[in-house]
Parts: structure tokens; sequence; C-alpha cells
């Protein structure tokens, strides 16, 4: 174990609208080809995945509930750090961390050169950088 996580297991970001699903904020269209099988594969690698999306409140609430009925409650955490990252800075108030979350990964429709997400694509790059890195980039 390396600050508490398995080795060759990351923190993984993934954003819900137009990444995870197709839609049109609020309206959830459906699921992004690919997205539920690879999801649940990073899961079942053992990294530690973070919904991490513009959604609060309400549309939050509706996006976990969606994600639920679609079999996809496989998230440590929503909108924040993970459990593991906290244990690791329990010094820190939440009043020193700004709202960004940590992640190794951060997967979202909204990076350069992702307009047509991949999601096969996208587990062949993290397979790979798991290899290289230990959770919070220790190589």
């Amino acid at each position: 174990m390396v600050n508490g996580m398995k080795k060759n297991k990351l923190i993984i970001a993934v954003d819900f609208d137009n990444t995870i699903c197709d839609s049109k904020f609020p309206v959830i269209f459906g699921i992004k080809k690919g997205a539920k099988r690879f999801v649940r594969k990073l899961k079942d690698d053992g990294h530690e995945l973070i919904l991490w999306t513009c959604r609060c409140n309400g549309t939050l609430k509706s996006a976990i509930e969606w994600l639920n009925q679609n079999d996809l409650d496989v998230f440590d955490a929503y909108n924040e750090n993970t459990e593991s990252w906290k244990k690791i800075f329990p010094d820190l108030a939440d009043d020193d961390v700004g709202p960004k979350i940590y992640a190794d990964v951060y997967i979202d429709d909204k990076n350069i050169g992702t307009k047509n997400i991949s999601w096969k694509k996208i587990y062949k790059q993290i397979k790979k950088k798991s290899k290289m890195e230990n959770c919070y980039g220790n190589k």
C-alpha cells in the first residue's frame, strides 16, 4: 500500500453530462456507448471513482438516482474527495482545501481532444497509466 491506496490503483474523477450519459442539462437522454461497461471495469479493477459534475442539489440527486437505476452505483464520492484521500490529509480542514477535488485522472467531455468520448480508449489509457503510477502520482 502507498498512501493508503493499493499499488496501481488510481482515483478517477468522471464527469456526468455528455460523458457518462447523453444529455441536454438538466434532461438525461440515455447512456453513452461503452460507459456502463468501462466505468464498471474501472471499479472492478479497484480504482476509486468520483462523480465530478457541475450538478448539485436536486440535479445531482437526479444524476445519482439515474446512475443507480442504470446499475452504475459504483462511485466512492460525489463532487468531493474520497475518504482515502481525506484519511491521508486528516489535518486539513474543509476551508483549507479548494473546491477542486483530487484525482489521478479526470474524464470529461470538455477535455481537449475528447469531443467524441471512446470509453474503450479511455479504459486502455487508464490501464496503462495505472501500471506506471500509484495513487497520488507516486511512481
